[in-house]
């Protein structure tokens, strides 16, 4: 990324931002006319339902900073999944050209090669599917922490909490999330188990539901371990599986579409995935479950591939898939 090629892409101004912006952060990725990797940078969710404007400001301004740009320079591209809003922020401290909003369901079915017609399973801080078929879109789920969001990270944290809680209080099973709770919030292991849950609500936060949601990650590596986090992620999985075989008879999808998943909580996350994987197959609708191989922000930067080769059917051509491999493996998603 160092060449004296991608430095001269830069001072001339070749240079574009794809954006992945989630309930949890956003992840926002600067990269050359050659569609080659310059720099990342990562911050909180820039998301106007949780967060104040005068945050998203300072996370706006931290993530034009922290990809290397001065006031007054120029970006051929802003691209990828965010609010319009801040494309005029952008805009107020960059020179700006194309300004793509993808949305997540393009953007991570690109990162999992799939370009037409396709399913997407999306799991992070909360749960949301969606199908589009010969252009027409449909969705399910996604009703948010407070009401619904079955399988989300938010729900998994949810459940770890109370299967930990009926550990404490004695009437449910032991589980190594008892200590792991008391650990994250209280200190140690050793400390109160109560004490260590209200230390929740007097934390500075933006989000009660993401600073929730953050435990996914330790149920995930308890899990390898311990029967009642395995169990959970099941559960979880489950869920998402049905969810989708829902949206599919609610709509009468077509057999044999692409599923592309994606979100934080799939990855390194494989009790969730085949518990996913195994429901959705028990529907016997002949859909191929794909694991993308690049991040949803990467899958930006290979729709601005697509939309430089033209064509009616968009694909990437041997050279982009060259650059990918080469230059993007630092980026790359797995369960």
């Amino acid at each position: 990324m160092g060449s004296k090629k991608n430095e001269a892409n830069i001072k001339t101004g070749r240079t574009s931002v794809a954006i992945d912006n989630g309930g949890s952060k956003a992840f926002a990725l600067r990269f050359d006319g050659s569609f080659r990797p310059v720099k990342s940078f990562k911050t909180g969710s820039l998301r106007f339902n949780t967060n104040s404007q005068k945050v998203i400001d300072e996370r706006v301004d931290g993530m034009i900073e922290g990809l290397g740009f001065k006031k007054g320079d120029e970006i051929e591209s802003l691209c990828g999944i965010f609010p319009p809003q801040i494309a005029d922020k952008f805009k107020k401290t960059l020179l700006v050209g194309d300004v793509s909003l993808y949305g997540e369901f393009k953007t991570s079915l690109a990162a999992g090669g799939v370009f037409g017609d396709g399913i997407l399973a999306i799991c992070g801080t909360g749960v949301s599917i969606f199908a589009q078929i010969k252009g027409k879109g449909y969705s399910i789920g996604g009703y948010g922490s407070l009401i619904s969001d079955e399988g989300s990270g938010y729900y998994i944290a949810r459940q770890a909490f109370n299967a930990a809680i009926h550990d404490y209080e004695g009437r449910g099973p032991k589980t190594a999330l008892t200590e792991i709770i008391s650990e994250r919030y209280g200190g140690s292991r050793e400390a109160d188990f109560r004490d260590a849950v209200f230390c929740i609500y007097k934390k500075e936060k933006d989000s009660l539901v993401t600073e929730i949601a953050s435990l996914t990650p330790l149920v995930v590596k308890a899990a390898e371990e311990d029967a009642v986090a395995a169990g959970i992620l099941e559960d979880a999985g489950r869920l998402i599986g049905e969810q989708l075989l829902s949206l599919v008879k609610k709509y009468s999808l077509p057999d044999g579409l692409p599923v592309v998943i994606s979100g934080s909580v799939w990855k390194n996350n494989r009790i969730l995935f085949d518990a996913f994987k195994k429901t959705v197959d028990g529907g016997s609708h002949g859909f191929e479950i794909v694991v993308p191989k690049y991040l949803p922000v990467v899958g930006a930067v290979m729709l601005k591939m697509a939309e430089k080769n033209g064509g009616d059917v968009p694909s990437l051509s041997a050279e982009d898939r060259e650059i990918l491999e080469k230059y993007y493996r630092e980026y790359t998603f797995s369960v």
